[in-house]
């Protein structure tokens, strides 16, 4: 069976494989292994990756899965302990389900599937990177996704965007309270990849929106949100630069908060 693997912000790398799971044929199963396997399709399925594209929008927006569009998860505590209870509650109900119960196919499904919430549970608590990568903060790329992708007409592309441009201000406040200690490299990478990320939100979408048939009013709040957009990221640049140069004297950011 094919799986496929995205970056998730915050939390690692995550299977696919549920998608799957839904549509797999068992032809040799017995009729209890059908019963087991049948439960275990159920509890991982379309319902499971519902509420997973939920909590990861941007990576549904990378794949192509645009139900979840408008959402943009400010990357604050609160969006942090619903990925842990996720991870936690996902890999609780997939223990419970021995895997002598289920058929082959299954019983491989649920060991992948086990390895990949254990792994994103560690990237959360251990690893934790969305701590001290400030690079891990840029809402660039699910817009220009977003916005370049012929996947609805362009009016309900830039309605979308309107919905998420909304919590970007509050999403640039949630990284900068996240990162601690970064490290230099990170720093300036970040400084680098969100200078880039000003340009979305720059003249190619205003062409975007002349162009478009939004309303006066839905123009005037494009208008509000672009200008408070680009004031978040380049906020977020300022005090990146000031870690940058904390960091380049020698001493540890940790001691400005």
């Amino acid at each position: 069976m094919h799986t496929t693997r995205l970056w998730v912000p915050k939390t690692g790398f995550i299977t696919l494989t549920a998608m799957l799971l839904s549509f797999a044929l068992h032809p040799n199963s017995t009729r209890a292994a059908d019963a087991a396997t049948a439960d275990f399709n159920r509890q991982f399925g379309a319902a499971f990756l519902d509420h997973f594209w939920r909590l990861y929008p941007d990576a549904a927006i990378s794949v192509g899965y645009y139900r979840v569009a408008r959402l943009l998860v400010v990357p604050d505590d609160a969006a942090r302990a619903e990925q842990l209870k996720f991870l936690r509650s996902s890999l609780a109900r997939l223990q419970k389900i021995p895997a002598a119960s289920l058929d082959l196919t299954a019983r491989t499904d649920q060991a992948v599937l086990s390895n990949e919430l254990q792994s994103d549970l560690w990237q959360l608590t251990d690893y934790r990177e969305w701590q001290w990568n400030p690079a891990e903060y840029n809402v660039a790329e699910p817009f220009a996704l977003l916005l370049n992708t012929d996947y609805a007409p362009l009016d309900e592309r830039l309605r979308t965007v309107l919905v998420r441009l909304a919590r970007v201000p509050a999403y640039y406040a949630a990284a900068q309270q996240s990162v601690k200690n970064p490290t230099r490299e990170h720093t300036q990478l970040a400084i680098e990849q969100n200078n880039g990320a000003l340009g979305v939100f720059g003249p190619e979408l205003e062409q975007q929106i002349t162009a478009s048939g939004l309303s006066a009013a839905e123009r005037a709040q494009f208008k509000q949100r672009i200008a408070a957009a680009r004031a978040a990221i380049n906020g977020y640049l300022d005090w990146l630069k000031a870690q940058d140069q904390i960091l380049a004297a020698g001493c540890s950011p940790a001691w400005i908060y």
